[in-house]
């Protein structure tokens, strides 16, 4: 049956490789002729708008009537986003850290939907958004790496004189690196939405998703040789906003936004991804479990995690084995209808906040515990899920369980080794 899965998987490998290529081919030839065109043409059409991101984040900021910092950490540039709160005496902070191939206006809707006593701020990661540049290659380990984002974050809430009433969420790899945030700085609460690399698995899509960020899709679409970045950005328009807003990039500012943000040369955060998540064919796995870690900080900072039932990429599921191994010390939300970002569902995603804030989250009937969560089927321990014939999988989740064992009770628990 392996064999066979191995060798429908090629063919399909295959498949999609020539489909790539000839929409590679065509992209070229389309940029040929764009290239050409307005040389043969009358009426040229008007000239693609700069692309700079700094001007794009500052345009979509003062659109949602936030305001920006920039804060200089051991020379690096952190750019912040902040919504300031109508109450002088707020005692909780949200602080928003996004996830990769994203940045600080992935919170932005969010933080508009919160109430205005509440104050905000989002931060663009380090390679991030328009923040400035950290080479990763300077650190030996990944561990190292984790926790020199983590000062940066860190070092960043002590400038801004809220790490103490910091109340940290942070969505994907930034609810990973949040953890070493928590670890080595006195924040108030940790919210984690759908976090990366708890556990080594990766969810039914995991696999795909780690293949994209291996290649570095997220920051290289728009800079493949041969191919107009113009193009590509006129046929964005045109996907997303429809044929008469192709030339017209103020029809939508948020869409300029992103637009602007892929663009950018300088966003290469997938690299992060691509050093914590080890690739095989048709397997992968985070090869840098935080759950040891984890386990130390809900003691000190209290934590919840919030997961979209549907996510394909950092399975929900986790949220259950979390439950049960903390005694519900760890609160587990979880939101009906959402994949891996759970800000598309602002609604819920602000009334789950809000009883973060105030204390007054009241945990899920167990009776629809049971829809988001269950046992993990073996059948999926394959295209996505890391898999248990791997030795690194087998040793990172060897050590996870040594973890546990010495530092809890797994009798009652329920775990066995």
């Amino acid at each position: 049956m392996i064999i066979i899965n191995y060798i429908i998987g090629s063919f399909v490998w295959c498949i999609l490789f020539i489909l790539l290529w000839l929409i590679y081919v065509k992209l070229v030839i389309l940029s040929l002729i764009c290239n050409i065109a307005p040389t043969l043409a009358t009426t040229p059409p008007p000239p693609p708008p700069p692309m700079n991101v700094a001007v794009h984040m500052t345009n979509l900021v003062s659109h949602y009537g936030f305001r920006e910092e920039i804060h200089d950490i051991s020379g690096v540039k952190i750019h912040c986003v902040i919504k300031d709160a109508t109450a002088t005496d707020a005692s909780d902070v949200f602080v928003f850290i996004h996830g990769t191939a994203s940045s600080s206006a992935t919170f932005f809707d969010t933080m508009k939907a919160l109430p205005p006593t509440m104050k905000c701020v989002a931060i663009d990661l380090p390679t991030f958004g328009i923040s400035g540049h950290i080479d990763i290659d300077i650190y030996p380990t990944n561990e190292k790496m984790c926790t020199g984002y983590a000062d940066v974050i860190g070092h960043t809430l002590h400038q801004l004189k809220i790490v103490h009433e910091t109340i940290l969420v942070a969505h994907s790899l930034g609810g990973f690196l949040s953890i070493y945030v928590a670890d080595r700085f006195p924040i108030k609460k940790l919210v984690l939405l759908n976090p990366a690399g708890i556990l080594p698995t990766l969810g039914v899509w995991g696999y795909y998703w780690a293949l994209f960020f291996k290649t570095g899709l997220p920051t290289s679409a728009l800079h493949f040789p041969m191919v107009s970045p113009e193009l590509l950005i006129y046929l964005g328009r045109w996907w997303w906003l429809g044929w008469s807003h192709m030339f017209d990039p103020s029809s939508n500012i948020t869409t300029e936004f992103w637009f602007s943000f892929y663009a950018n040369k300088n966003n290469e955060g997938h690299r992060i991804v691509q050093r914590l998540i080890t690739l095989r064919p048709f397997h992968s796995f985070w090869n840098t479990p935080a759950i040891t870690k984890l386990m130390d900080v809900y003691k000190n900072a209290p934590t919840s995690i919030c997961f979209g039932v549907s996510d394909t990429v950092c399975p929900s599921h986790i949220g259950s084995f979390l439950r049960q191994l903390t005694r519900d010390e760890i609160i587990i939300h979880n939101i009906q209808n959402t994949n891996h970002n759970p800000c598309t569902n602002i609604a819920s995603m602000v009334e789950f906040l809000v009883s973060i804030s105030n204390n007054t989250f009241t945990k899920t009937p167990k009776s629809w515990r049971k829809i988001s969560g269950g046992k993990l089927k073996k059948h999926n321990f394959h295209l996505g899920y890391s898999y248990h014939s791997l030795q690194k999988t087998q040793d990172s989740i060897q050590n996870v369980y040594d973890y546990l064992l010495t530092h809890n009770n797994s009798e009652n628990v329920g775990i066995e080794r």
